[in-house]
C-alpha cells in the first residue's frame, strides 16, 4: 500500500481534489491517500473526495489537524500570529506535525501540496530507496540553470541569516512541496522540530521576516538541509522555473503550481500546457459542474465592470497632469504597446539583472499588516524622489503585479494617494500587446 498525505484547507478543496484524481489515474498500485485538513473543511467536499476514491477503487482518509493537534497549532500560531494572515497560512504547518497523529503502523509516507497534479505513477517515486536519509526532497539549485536566475536565489537565501551563519547552504535548500519520508526517522526528529519551531517563535517577529521567516520550508530546511536525499526535479517540477526555461513538457512529472509574488502558477490560458494538464483533471473531478462555467462569467463580467470604473476614475484625476511609469525591465516592450507610451514620458524600470523582488522581499509588517520596516534604495529610490518632485504633475501607473500591495503601503507611507498620484496599471494589462491576463482569481472560484 503506498501512503499519500496532502494538506489542504476547505478552499483548496478542489485542487487537492484534482491532485487525487491525477495520481489515481496514473497509479495502478494500491494507494491510500490521507487527506490532513482543519475546521473548515466542510461535509460535502469529504463527500467529493470519498466518491473520487470509490471511483477508482482506492482509499481515502481524514484527518482534522486542528483538533488532534489542538495544543500545538495554539503554539504555532502564538508563535508565528502572521500565519492567519499571510501566504502560509496554518495548513502549511501540519506536515511538521504528522508524527504526532499519523498512524504507527505507516512506515513510509509521500507528502504532496495541494497545488499539485500528479501526472505519473507515484508508485515510481514511492520505490525510491532513501538509505539513511529522513526524506527525499527537490534542492531549489537543481533549478539554477544559469546565472541570472542562479544569482537571484543565491543572493536572495544569502541574505538569511541561518544561510549567512552557515547553517543552511543556500545550494542546499530544498522545496518541501513534495517530500518522501522515512516515517520512523521522521517520529524520531520530531523534538528536533519542536525545539526549531520554539527557537523561530522567540525571535521578535520584526527581525523574523527579515532575516529567518517562519515558514514551514524554512523550518524544515533549518533542521534538515544536510540530511535528505535529492530528488530528481521530475518529482517536483514547479511551474516558475519550467516556464522561465521554456520547458512546456508536462509528460512524466508531479507538476508544482508554485507562483512567486508576480504571479501565480495556474490560470485559465489553454495555450499552457500546465494549464490544460490541470483542467484536464479537474473536468473529471465532482468540482466540476454547471457552476463553473457560471462563476468563469462572473469573473469576467465583474472584471468588466471593474474595468469601466477605473477609466472613469483616470479621466478625472489625470486632469492636467503627464503620464509616468514604473515596471519591471523585462515589461518595459509591452507596457509601451499598452499604454502607447510617448518618447517623453517618464518610465521608470528594474535593470536588466534585477527584480522588484530584490527591493520589496525585504519589507516586514506588524501584527495589523502595516509596514513597520523596509529599505529605500536602487529603483526604489528613484521612483520616491521622482514622485516627490512631480507631485501633483504627474500620475504614475504602477506594472509590478503581486508587488503592489507592498508598493502601495510604502506609498501612502511616504505620503502619497492612490488614485491621486499613483495608480495599480496592471488593470489595464492586455493580451493583445503582450500582456498576460492575470485570471487566477477565477481559478479560486470555478
Amino acid at each position: 500500500m503506498i501512503h499519500v498525505a496532502v494538506g489542504m484547507s476547505n478552499l483548496f478543496s478542489k485542487f487537492a481534489g484534482t491532485a487525487m484524481l491525477s495520481m489515481f489515474e496514473n497509479t495502478k498500485a494500491e494507494v491510500t491517500v490521507h487527506i490532513m485538513h482543519d475546521n473548515s473543511f466542510l461535509e460535502e467536499n469529504h463527500d467529493k473526495f470519498v466518491k473520487i476514491a470509490e471511483q477508482y477503487n482506492q482509499q481515502v482518509k481524514f484527518y482534522n489537524v486542528e483538533e488532534l493537534c489542538r495544543d500545538e497549532i495554539e503554539k504555532i500560531r502564538e508563535y508565528f500570529p502572521e500565519v492567519v494572515k499571510g501566504r502560509f497560512t496554518i495548513i502549511a504547518y501540519f506536515r511538521l506535525l504528522i508524527s504526532v497523529f499519523f498512524p504507527k503502523e505507516i512506515k513510509k509516507l509521500i507528502y504532496l501540496d495541494s497545488d499539485i497534479v500528479v501526472n505519473l505513477d507515484i508508485k515510481e517515486l514511492w520505490n525510491i530507496e532513501l538509505h539513511e536519509n529522513i526524506f527525499g526532497a527537490m534542492k531549489l539549485s537543481s533549478n539554477w540553470l544559469d546565472e541570472k536566475v542562479k544569482k537571484r536565489d543565491y543572493d536572495t537565501l544569502s541574505k538569511r541569516d541561518f544561510c549567512r551563519d552557515g547553517t543552511v547552504k543556500p545550494e542546499e535548500y530544498f522545496n518541501d512541496g513534495v517530500l518522501l519520508i522515512d516515517m520512523e526517522k521522521f517520529r524520531e526528529v520530531y523534538s528536533k522540530i519542536t525545539a526549531t519551531i520554539e527557537f523561530f517563535g522567540s525571535i521578535p517577529k520584526h527581525e523574523r521576516d527579515i532575516t529567518y521567516g517562519c515558514s514551514d520550508q524554512i523550518l524544515l530546511n533549518y533542521c534538515f538541509s544536510k540530511n535528505y536525499l535529492h530528488l530528481n526535479k521530475k518529482y517536483n517540477t514547479c511551474l516558475y522555473f519550467a516556464r522561465y526555461f521554456g520547458d512546456y513538457d508536462v509528460n512524466e512529472k508531479i507538476i508544482h503550481y508554485t507562483g512567486t509574488a508576480k504571479g501565480i502558477g495556474l490560470d485559465i490560458d489553454m495555450n499552457d500546457s500546465y494549464n490544460r494538464i490541470f483542467f484536464k483533471y479537474f473536468m473529471k473531478t465532482p468540482w466540476s459542474n454547471e457552476n463553473t462555467i457560471e462563476n468563469i462569467v462572473k469573473f469576467f463580467t465583474k472584471n468588466y465592470n471593474q474595468c469601466k470604473l477605473d477609466m472613469i476614475k483616470v479621466s478625472t484625476m489625470m486632469a492636467g497632469k503627464e503620464r509616468a511609469f514604473f515596471t519591471e525591465h523585462v515589461s518595459v516592450g509591452p507596457m509601451k504597446k499598452t499604454f502607447l507610451v510617448k518618447e517623453n514620458e517618464e518610465i521608470i524600470a528594474t535593470a536588466e539583472n534585477e527584480d522588484l523582488a530584490d527591493y520589496l522581499d525585504d519589507v516586514s509588517f506588524d501584527d495589523n499588516g502595516k509596514i513597520i520596516s523596509y529599505e529605500v534604495k536602487g529603483v526604489l529610490k528613484t521612483l520616491l524622489d521622482s514622485m516627490k518632485i512631480f507631485k501633483g504633475k504627474k500620475v504614475f501607473f504602477l506594472l509590478v503585479s503581486g508587488f503592489y500591495p507592498k508598493l502601495y503601503e510604502i506609498l501612502q507611507l511616504n505620503g502619497f494617494v492612490e488614485y491621486v498620484d499613483f495608480i495599480n496599471g496592471d488593470l489595464f494589462r492586455c493580451e493583445l500587446s503582450g500582456e498576460p491576463l492575470e485570471t487566477y482569481p477565477c481559478v479560486l472560484d470555478l
